[in-house]
């Protein structure tokens, strides 16, 4: 099967952080900026392909080299995954590079990163998730969580003691109960792995705390479905009329079979 995939991608620093702790995975290569001026387009054509976002964490540029372990690994190791089990099995992989390499150094002893991402070969879509960096899938008129939160307030949501409105304004909405690295030396990740077939799914969006924290999945699904403009433009101007008081990175990847119109025509 030969697909035609169209990407967009950003990523911000906003207006509060002193630094861009995130890192995006477009195919095999790693983007890591402070912040880009505008979304950027590419077009991709075959059967497999990967995309991810990592949002890390530490403070002292720890974060920054965390999310961009994560994803070095992934970018290198991607082609040879096959099954929801390869995918657990190079994400604890990555987990304990991290760990590996915060031991060398005490001032990165904590440093750590969220992971979303999607992998797609031929007519198989794997979405996979630590923390609370989310994929959503689009169809037709429709946007959809597909990743699932690993977070407290995400599983005071699961209890029924809170409402996701309630967790959108709660103070400990930032505390996570999974992520990549954070000091867990020898310990396992739980990953989140969800595999489905490609036609379940119009386009997908990876994308950080940064962008859900600002704005609510109406915000984001108006922006998806009746901007004119860049999608992920008009995200990005949502995102800083709230207050961009977080990192912000996302990518938005429309696929169809080759030949037929994509998502930006």
């Amino acid at each position: 099967m030969s697909l035609h995939v169209e990407v967009e991608y950003m990523t911000h620093r906003g207006k509060v952080r002193s630094n861009n702790e995130d890192a995006l995975l477009i195919m095999s290569d790693v983007i890591q900026k402070e912040e880009m001026a505008d979304p950027q387009r590419i077009v991709f054509e075959g059967n497999s392909f990967v995309f991810a976002v990592a949002d890390g964490m530490g403070g002292h540029k720890a974060g920054e080299v965390a999310s961009r372990l994560a994803l070095d690994y992934l970018a290198l190791n991607w082609l040879s995954i096959e099954t929801a089990d390869s995918i657990d099995r190079c994400i604890q992989e990555m987990n304990l590079q991290i760990v590996k390499e915060a031991l060398k150094d005490p001032s990165m002893s904590n440093m750590g990163t969220t992971l979303a991402g999607v992998l797609i070969r031929g007519s198989t879509v794997w979405v996979f998730n630590v923390g609370d960096s989310r994929v959503y899938g689009v169809h037709e008129d429709e946007l959809k969580q597909i990743s699932k939160d690993q977070s407290l307030v995400q599983a005071l949501i699961d209890e029924g003691t809170i409402t996701m409105e309630q967790a959108r304004q709660h103070p400990l909405r930032g505390v996570l109960l999974q992520c990549l690295g954070g000091g867990l030396e020898g310990g396992t990740v739980q990953t989140v792995i969800k595999q489905f077939s490609l036609d379940e799914y119009d386009a997908f969006l990876i994308c950080s705390d940064g962008l859900t924290d600002a704005l609510n999945d109406e915000e984001i699904s108006a922006c998806l479905f009746h901007s004119k403009e860049s999608r992920l433009g008009c995200l990005f101007e949502k995102y800083m009329k709230a207050g961009a008081t977080d990192n912000m990175s996302a990518v938005l990847v429309y696929v169809c079979r080759k030949g037929v119109k994509g998502g930006f025509a």
